[in-house]
């Protein structure tokens, strides 16, 4: 795949994720779902979703791809060490015990310091790579555009506040969840981490992205699975 093949599929998935972000409401008015009876045709739906994905993954393969044009050379790839995994594994223990100790706002702060990181990187490798900056939009889109139905509603307060919703941690909602779930808290109170793994895949996308199409698109379906279903899941939430 070369980079305009590799474009158009980014503008594809930044499509699709724009018109499912704008029909998940109109879908539950469809079902004719509310506060006491959910509706019967959202499992097929997140199941339809998810087959959809795993025939993109499964597509891959078989598709004439290239590898990476960047405008300047890869840096040569880590070899994996004991001692990374070792520094990877105290910094997950270190963050596991500091979300059980320290304050929620202390960690707002630190996630929210990240989070300037992370933005920064990537404006870095905007200005640097001019071949990386469609990719980096489909990502973007993958990411935040399953949750363009915030963006429609209310005046332009809320649109704002919508808006800041998804850059600080609406992306990762969905394993933010799972993350309450095991910690036995509740996603309202653990908004540092959906900042964090924000933050992350934003991060290893910039990182695949020059890794070759073939990985980056991968990815990018694989953050607008998830941002799908975290967006079902909220709207789900705020009708109720």
């Amino acid at each position: 795949m070369d980079v305009f093949q590799q474009n158009r599929i980014g503008f594809a998935l930044s499509l699709i994720a724009l018109v499912v972000g704008v029909s998940i409401p109109g879908f539950y008015d469809w079902t004719g779902a509310d506060q006491s009876r959910p509706s019967p045709w959202v499992p097929p739906a997140a199941l339809a979703v998810l087959m959809l994905a795993v025939a993109g993954w499964v597509c891959l393969p078989f598709l004439k791809l290239g590898g990476p044009a960047p405008d300047r050379p890869l840096p040569r790839q880590r070899q994996f060490s004991i001692r990374a995994l070792l520094i990877t594994i105290t910094a997950v223990a270190a963050l596991c015990a500091a979300g059980r100790l320290l304050p929620d706002r202390g960690l707002v702060a630190v996630a929210g310091a990240v989070q300037v990181m992370a933005l920064a990187m990537g404006v870095g490798q905007w200005v640097k790579d001019r071949s990386v900056r469609g990719p980096m939009i489909a990502m973007a889109a993958c990411l935040c555009l399953p949750y363009a139905w915030i963006g429609l509603r209310g005046d332009g307060i809320s649109i704002g506040k919508g808006l800041f919703a998804i850059m600080m941690g609406l992306p990762a909602l969905v394993e933010t969840m799972l993350v309450a779930r095991l910690w036995g808290r509740h996603p309202g109170q653990l908004a540092w981490v959906g900042m964090l793994i924000t933050s992350a895949k934003w991060m290893f996308g910039l990182w695949i992205i020059r890794h070759g199409p073939r990985s980056a698109v991968a990815y990018w379906i694989y953050v607008l699975l998830m941002s799908v279903y975290g967006s079902f899941i909220l709207n789900a939430i705020v009708r109720m």
